[in-house]
């Protein structure tokens, strides 16, 4: 039993010591995998320590490349920079001494100034007539509110003769207001008497019946009235008969304004009768001397028309017989120049040979000499006559390249002078092109004749010359075309074109000077609409004449 618990317990001891050694030999495992986390932590730090330095050191280099690449592109650009303000300056003085010396463009600054002068005498010309219009125009207006103030100052004196008349008129009315009134007035009096005499009567009989005794005072009384009543009646007649007298003194003098103004009115007729029969027959002498003008004027324009188509065609005979002249001349010149040429060119290579057989001839002797062949053998002196013969050739043939590269080294001289004329010729146009359009553009119409060399120059000046120039070629044309009668003489593709019809709408272009026979024929008809309207006026007047009468 003690052998077997002791056996028990090494066993456990056993178990213990076992279970032992795996938890140390666990934690000697948990303890290295830790350790082997740090180191490996470690290493993951250690690199992107490295790492970031890596990064700096990149990033700093690139920066540097950068930096490097900045001054190099600014030392660059200020190169460019120097290069352009070194070329604009050297433009510039070039620019100043082709001004200096160029011929041409003095003569375009003389001629530009020329522009300016005649740009300024026409301002002051344009200037100077508008001063004149606003006189005439001033002198118009006043003539104008002299003739309103006239015309005003005469219907106000129509306006009072009228008020004159309507006065009188309305004076004769009350006249015969007052005529009715007095002989209404006179008629109730005499109904008044009537009245007062009845009344009398019968106060006489009143009195006679009731007192006789006093018949006789009454009776005288009544006398005394009667007497009265005839002295008032004898004043009122004496009354009326000076009414009577001043009415008919004022029907007189009323008819005597009538007979006047009828007489006015026949004698105004008989002015207007007769200034509208002075009118009519210097209408017809004017029309009838207008027709003679248009028909003579017709004529002299018609001769002029055939004189001009026939200078014309004169001047187009002579100038291509003139032209067929000189282009004899100039082909017989060529003729004689190409002969010439030839003539030279043959002295020139019978002289070039002959000098190149002198000089073999001379060189020969020269090497004879040096050589002393009279001394050797027939073979060695054939021998040395050959070498010298190609000496002599290998020297002729260098002497001709010379002269070829000497006349080459001309030609290219020449070349180089061309090429620079050429290039100052170029320099010439553009700066004439650059001083036209910084200074022909407000000059257009003042340019005097020989500015522009073609019409390639005006189409590079831009498309205000081309417009304006198009239009007074057009212009041009168009007076050409009228001389020789033949004003359709242009295709129908520029007669249609928005240009030309803004030419022919445009108010500085008179056509009645290119087509007078249209013109003439409008005046005429303008005339006879006025002479139609004329009649039609003086029948208006005589219906508004016959209307003031009644």
């Amino acid at each position: 039993m003690l052998e077997l618990f002791k056996e028990q317990e090494r066993q456990l001891r056993l178990k213990e010591e076992s279970v032992q050694r795996k938890r140390d030999a666990a934690m000697q495992e948990c303890y290295e995998d830790y350790k082997k986390k740090e180191k490996f932590n470690e290493h993951i730090l250690q690199g992107e320590k490295i790492r970031n330095e890596l990064k700096g050191s990149a990033q700093m280099l690139q920066n540097r490349k950068c930096m490097q690449n900045v001054k190099l592109s600014e030392e660059s650009l200020g190169k460019h920079l120097g290069e352009i303000k070194l070329n604009n300056q050297r433009e510039e003085k070039l620019r100043q001494l082709l001004w200096e010396t160029s011929p041409e463009l003095k003569e375009l600054r003389q001629k530009i100034l020329l522009a300016n002068v005649a740009k300024d005498h026409a301002m002051q010309m344009a200037e100077k007539q508008a001063l004149l219009e606003l006189k005439r125009q001033e002198e118009e207006s006043l003539a104008e509110a002299a003739r309103l103030e006239k015309v005003a100052m005469e219907e106000e004196e129509r306006k009072k003769e009228m008020e004159e008349f309507q006065a009188k008129l309305q004076y004769h009315r009350d006249l015969d207001e007052l005529r009715h009134f007095k002989l209404k007035k006179d008629s109730a009096h005499e109904e008044q008497l009537e009245r007062e005499r009845k009344a009398i009567d019968d106060i006489k009989r009143q009195i006679e019946k009731e007192d006789l005794e006093h018949a006789k005072k009454k009776i005288e009384a009544q006398k005394e009235l009667q007497r009265q009543a005839q002295e008032l009646q004898i004043e009122r007649d004496k009354i009326r008969l000076q009414e009577k007298l001043k009415e008919r003194a004022v029907d007189l003098k009323v008819d005597e304004y009538r007979k006047a103004q009828e007489l006015r009115v026949k004698q105004l007729e008989e002015k207007k009768q007769l200034s509208l029969e002075q009118k009519l027959q210097l209408q017809e002498e004017l029309l009838s001397y207008l027709e003679k003008i248009y028909s003579e004027k017709l004529k002299k324009e018609h001769l002029r028309t055939d004189l001009a188509v026939e200078e014309k065609d004169a001047k187009e005979k002579a100038k291509e017989l003139e032209a067929e002249s000189k282009r004899m001349k100039l082909r017989k010149e060529l003729q004689r120049l190409y002969d010439m040429q030839l003539y030279v060119k043959k002295q020139k290579q019978e002289l070039q040979k002959k000098e190149e057989e002198l000089y073999r001839q001379s060189l020969m002797a020269r090497l004879f000499e040096e050589d002393k062949l009279e001394l050797m053998s027939q073979q060695k002196q054939r021998q040395k006559k050959l070498e010298h013969m190609r000496i002599a050739q290998a020297m002729i043939e260098e002497s001709r390249k010379k002269k070829a590269a000497e006349r080459a080294r001309e030609l290219a001289d020449l070349k180089y002078h061309e090429d620079v004329e050429s290039e100052r010729i170029r320099m010439v146009k553009e700066e004439k092109i650059r001083f036209l359009k910084e200074c022909a553009s407000d000059l257009l119409g003042y340019l005097p004749k020989g500015i522009f060399e073609n019409d390639e120059t005006i189409e590079q000046l831009g498309d205000e010359f081309k417009k304006f120039y198009f239009r007074q070629s057009c212009i041009r044309n168009l007076r050409s075309c009228y001389e020789a009668q033949n004003f359709y003489a242009w295709p129908s593709t520029l007669r249609n074109s928005p240009l030309f019809v803004e030419i022919m709408a445009d108010d500085r272009f008179h056509i009645n000077n290119f087509i007078w026979a249209a013109v003439s024929d409008a005046v005429l008809a303008a005339l006879i609409c006025i002479r139609s309207s004329f009649f039609l006026m003086v029948q208006l007047l005589d219906k508004s004449v016959i209307r003031t009468q009644e």
